[in-house]
């Protein structure tokens, strides 16, 4: 949304076969830059397999929690990274993956996606491709959502 309310949506298609196949995008995305000149950072995670997808793998979640540290690292406050991880299956509730995902919280990894949760994908993915520059409730807590605020709020 820009400041004359005028939106630019964007379709993205993700077909996922029942082999083993990486993901294949059919409709490429545009360049996206939301209103604050910070462009969002998605990160593809995980395996599409039957046994331990995703994110469940522990090899994944530290290979996924090493990225996002060194793009942190780089970064200055005047120009911070949202970074978007989209998966085939987030971590189980309680495991040591969720756990360190959990750990480093909002202002690291905006928000997490199951690529195969239609809701998740049409709600929040949509609404961060609009522009939106707050986590919305789903991955994170409402708690967690707060915290990123104030957090944000005070490295301004």
């Amino acid at each position: 949304v820009d400041a004359d309310g005028a939106t630019s949506p964007a379709l993205v298609t993700i077909n996922v076969t029942p082999q083993n196949d990486a993901p294949v995008v059919t409709t490429p995305l545009p360049d996206l830059t939301n209103l604050d000149s910070d462009s969002p950072v998605v990160d593809v995670s995980g395996a599409f397999t039957t046994v331990r997808p995703g994110l469940r793998r522990t090899d994944t979640m530290w290979k996924l929690l090493g990225r996002v540290h060194v793009l942190k690292a780089r970064e200055d406050s005047q120009n911070r990274s949202r970074v978007l991880v989209l998966t085939s299956s987030l971590p189980s509730n309680g495991s040591e993956g969720d756990k360190a995902l959990r750990a480093i919280g909002p202002h690291s990894v905006f928000d997490a996606i199951e690529m195969f949760d239609d809701a998740a994908v049409s709600q929040r993915l949509a609404a961060y491709a609009a522009g939106v520059q707050v986590p919305i409730a789903g991955f994170w807590t409402d708690a967690d959502i707060a915290e990123f605020e104030e957090f944000t709020e005070r490295q301004v």
